[in-house]
């Protein structure tokens, strides 16, 4: 049967109406996917600009870290040169005076006097120190008359110390170099031996325990301007106070040590 002009009007209007629908529908499903993918694509970008940006800070990080060692290596390289730079000038230094102190100490052998008093009490002390009954005593070929005279008075004062009694055989074939500056040098059957020359007792002052530097300067001033210092102060002097209150003083308190006396 045949269609009327206005069934086929409607649906004509009703195909039209679904047209329309079904575009509405698509355009509605394309801006829901547009929107999505706007989305995720923001998603994306601000994952990956931030992914970025941690990497360039760290980059930046590392970058200043490896600045901030270097800074500290140059300084600390330079900081070690300075201080072997004056670590060199307070060698000097004490060299300077170790030497100036060695020249002092070897003049005390001049005064013939003092001199003869002060191998006395090195005799003595040896004697202390080694505690035997016989002895074997070296010095240098100028000192053996003067030995000879106070081997008694060094036994007497070993004897009034200690209560033992000690026969000393002076050496009159080996002498000590006369570069040592004078003293002696005790020993037991050639083994066991006290050396109690000058320049063993400045070496002996050099590493001995530090005291004040002040106050060891105004010991060696009073003592240098002495008209006449006993023999013995020099040796003292440097010993005890004057040479390792410097080196204390250059060098600071040892590391290895846990304590002072």
């Amino acid at each position: 049967m045949a269609l009327s002009t206005q069934q086929v009007e409607q649906q004509a209007s009703t195909i039209a109406h679904m047209i329309k629908f079904i575009e509405s529908e698509a355009e509605e499903k394309v801006a829901e996917i547009n929107t999505k993918a706007n989305e995720e694509f923001d998603r994306e970008v601000a994952r990956i600009v931030k992914e970025d940006e941690r990497k360039v800070l760290a980059m930046y990080e590392r970058k200043a870290k490896n600045m901030e060692t270097q800074k500290r290596i140059i300084y600390s390289n330079k900081l070690n040169a300075a201080r072997v730079k004056v670590l060199q000038i307070q060698e000097e230094l004490l060299q300077d005076i170790v030497s100036d102190a060695s020249l002092k100490v070897k003049e005390i052998a001049g005064n013939k006097k003092k001199y003869k008093t002060l191998l006395r009490d090195l005799i003595t002390q040896s004697l202390c120190s080694l505690l035997e009954p016989e002895v074997e005593l070296k010095c240098r070929k100028d000192d053996v008359a003067l030995v000879k005279d106070v081997i008694t008075a060094a036994v007497s004062a070993f004897k009034e110390k200690t209560g033992m009694n000690c026969e000393i055989n002076v050496n009159e074939t080996s002498f000590l170099d006369d570069d040592c500056g004078g003293g002696v040098e005790v020993s037991v059957r050639g083994n066991t031996k006290v050396s109690n020359t000058l320049d063993k007792r400045m070496d002996m002052a050099v590493s001995r325990s530090p005291r004040s530097l002040s106050d060891s300067l105004s010991i060696y001033a009073s003592v240098s301007s002495c008209s006449s210092p006993s023999p013995l102060s020099v040796l003292v002097l440097l010993e005890d106070s004057l040479m390792p209150a410097i080196r204390y003083k250059l060098f600071g308190p040892s590391q290895t040590r846990s304590h002072f006396d």
